[in-house]
């Protein structure tokens, strides 16, 4: 028993744990998007997030009935959205700008109307690190495309302390990619089997990611 409990810490004590806070998240323009720009505030190079939270997956089941009993089986998935959790500066830039990206990108300004997706969406850039001996490296990388969904509630506090708000974002595109850095570049066919178009189109994604990222 005490052989198996000593073998227990030695692999416990070689695994590098991850940890909750090492993150930064980023929101860029998209080419499209005239009016209400991330890039007019404080926070272009990065958001003052608190905390986050989305799904890894979603799978959707269908249920089948049998006699007495049932079962499910898996059937697609579904979209969804990621929740943040925000700080803002003194005079509100931030939530003004998400609140002008719904009634002006998003409504064309009158409520009746919807703009374009490739008008109105915006690129969220979420980065992972792990320690090092140098500092941080980067070990987990994703951008989603989003627009935002539901309400952006507006709330004080007379107790005091920082302002918070809380956005949702529903995401209507994904593109993950491991921290391989040149060889995502150069060996595309080991990621994925794509055609001639699809490997130009996602090299010109990964390009863009990585001008954001570094490599």
């Amino acid at each position: 028993m005490n052989e198996l409990l000593k073998v227990s810490y030695e692999v416990l004590g070689n695994i590098e744990w991850a940890v909750s806070y090492q993150f930064e998240l980023t929101l860029v323009d998209s080419p499209g998007s005239a009016l209400s720009k991330i890039s007019n505030t404080p926070f272009k190079e990065w958001l003052p997030c608190k905390n986050y939270n989305r799904p890894r997956t979603i799978i959707q089941t269908k249920d089948f009935n049998f006699g007495l009993g049932g079962y499910a089986l898996p059937e697609g998935t579904n979209p969804y959205t990621i929740e943040l959790n925000l700080y803002d500066d003194s005079r509100f830039q931030l939530i003004n700008f998400f609140e002008s990206w719904v009634k002006v990108d998003l409504l064309g300004g009158n409520e009746q109307s919807l703009g374009y997706l490739a008008n109105i969406m915006k690129t969220l850039y979420i980065k992972k690190f792990a320690p090092t001996n140098d500092g941080f490296t980067s070990v987990e990388q994703k951008s989603l495309y989003v627009i935002p969904t539901n309400n952006i509630p507006d709330q004080g506090d007379s107790e005091g302390g920082a302002y918070e708000f809380q956005v949702e974002l529903l995401v209507v595109g994904e593109v993950s990619l491991p921290s391989l850095g040149n060889a995502a570049m150069n060996d595309l066919n080991s990621l994925v089997k794509l055609d001639g178009n699809q490997k130009k189109l996602l090299k010109g994604v990964t390009n863009q990611f990585f001008n954001k990222f570094g490599r």
